[in-house]
């Protein structure tokens, strides 16, 4: 199984998703997690043993958006985890395909 999951803030939040990614890892040894990451937490989530590749979402232009969603769209996953709650975030949800689409937008 193919996970990708969006944390796009800082260090901190993502040490929240952390025990999820364990978890995913634990229950399934052969899958493959990809975080996409900001500017902020990037580097902390590239060397984090859990994570078998990192996407970097390089600012807020529409450009790097639209290399972000190229590149993974060339990429097949089964999940897609938002957990970040970002409009963008959610929109990429939208439009990737996947089998399974988790939106974790609760206050």
């Amino acid at each position: 199984m193919n996970y990708l999951i969006f944390r796009t803030d800082r260090i901190g939040d993502f040490l929240i998703t952390s025990p999820l990614i364990k978890s995913i890892k634990r229950n399934d040894s052969k899958a493959n997690i990809s975080v996409v990451a900001s500017n902020k937490n990037y580097e902390f989530i590239k060397n984090y043993n859990f994570v078998d590749e990192v996407f970097l979402l390089k600012s807020k232009g529409l450009f790097d958006r639209i290399n972000l969603y190229i590149d993974l769209k060339r990429k097949k996953f089964d999940n897609i985890i938002i957990s970040d709650k970002k409009n963008r975030s959610i929109f990429f949800g939208i439009i990737l395909s996947s089998k399974n689409k988790i939106f974790n937008v609760s206050k």
